[in-house]
Formats: structure tokens, C-alpha cells, sequence
């Protein structure tokens, strides 16, 4: 394999790697809004949850009611509560996906770190092989151009 061909296979890795950063950056960013509306959902049904019990109790207080009434208050409670611990459990999910996101975009990076360090050689070697080949010609010139002489030199 040439190093011109090193060098190509080097920037489609770089390249890929690009994409890839890309993705991992949108992948955070979905991730960071999907904690924050999951936190701002939890806030809001708990807003909403303290509300509408609150109404509920008001509604209870002021009318006559039955013990099935009673029940019915308590299991809309209880349903509440559920809702709520249910909210409050896809938060740590999110939040592992979020984190999970964190190192992938990490690894990425470290990634493309090393493969543009990788290019790097690569290019650094093609030029030290291209100025050894201006050198072998500089020479070859200067060997021609001195048996030339020496060879017109000795006619005389």
C-alpha cells in the first residue's frame, strides 16, 4: 500500500468519524431536551396533580357524599400517585441515555483526535517521501551533468 493510499483511507476514516461526531452532537441534544421535558412534564402533572386533588377535596367537602363517593376520591388519588411515581421513574432512564450520549459524543472526539493525528503522519511522510524524490533527481541531474563534464573533459 503507497501512502497516497494510506492518506485516502485515512480521510475516509476522518470523514466517517466526522459524520459520526455529528450524530453523537445531535444524538446529546436530543438527549438533553428529553430530560429536560420529562423533568418539565413531572413538574407540571404534580402542579396540575396538587390542583385538581385540591378541587377534588373542595368538591367532597361541599356536597353530600356517599362512602362510594369516598372511594371514588381515594382510587383517583391513588391513580394520581401512579402517574406521578411513573413520571418520576422515566427520569433516571433519561437521564442514563443522556449520560450514555455524554461518552459516546467523548469517544468520538478522542477518535477524530487520533485519526487527523494519524492523517498527519501520513502527510508528514509523503512530503518527507516527495523531498527525497526531488533530492534523487537534484542528484541524478548533478551525476549527469558531472560525467558530462568529466566526459568532455577527458576528449580534450
Amino acid at each position: 500500500m503507497s501512502l497516497q493510499q494510506l492518506k485516502t483511507i485515512r480521510k475516509q476514516r476522518m470523514e466517517r468519524t466526522y459524520v459520526e461526531l455529528q450524530a453523537s452532537k445531535e444524538q446529546l441534544k436530543y438527549c438533553e431536551e428529553n430530560v429536560y421535558q420529562g423533568k418539565l412534564k413531572l413538574e407540571e402533572f404534580h402542579q396540575w396533580r396538587l390542583e385538581h386533588q385540591e378541587t377534588l377535596f373542595t368538591d367532597l367537602q361541599t356536597d353530600c357524599f356517599s362512602p362510594n363517593d369516598l372511594q371514588n376520591y381515594m382510587a383517583k388519588l391513588v391513580q394520581f400517585k401512579e402517574e406521578e411515581q411513573a413520571l418520576s421513574e422515566e427520569i433516571p432512564r433519561l437521564e442514563s441515555a443522556l449520560e450514555a450520549a455524554k461518552n459516546r459524543l467523548s469517544q468520538v472526539r478522542r477518535q477524530l483526535v487520533d485519526i487527523n493525528r494519524d492523517l498527519e503522519k501520513a502527510n508528514e511522510f509523503i512530503e518527507m517521501e516527495q523531498e527525497e524524490l526531488v533530492l534523487a533527481e537534484n542528484k541524478t541531474e548533478e551525476n549527469t551533468v558531472d560525467e558530462l563534464a568529466n566526459f568532455g573533459a577527458a576528449k580534450f
